[in-house]
């Protein structure tokens, strides 16, 4: 396994975990939360910006993961 792939993996934990307390917290999924945020609807809460900011963390790092398993070496 490739240093970047452990490391991509890692993120995605983390950010996952953090994704879920929050899901669980406000008893919403993620990608409803973020249509919501975009739309201005949650509010200026703290926890939001803390919850926007793991939810695009997650994706991002699912993106490269997807880019590293795709390079051949």
């Amino acid at each position: 396994m490739l240093y970047s792939e452990c490391v991509a993996k890692y993120k995605i934990k983390k950010y996952s975990d953090i994704c879920e307390n929050f899901e669980k917290n406000y008893e919403t999924d993620s990608d409803t939360f973020m249509e919501k945020f975009n739309s201005g609807e949650p509010g200026d809460d703290d926890d939001f910006f803390d919850w926007y900011a793991a939810k695009r963390g997650l994706d991002t790092w699912n993106k490269k993961l997807k880019i590293i398993l795709g390079i051949q070496i």
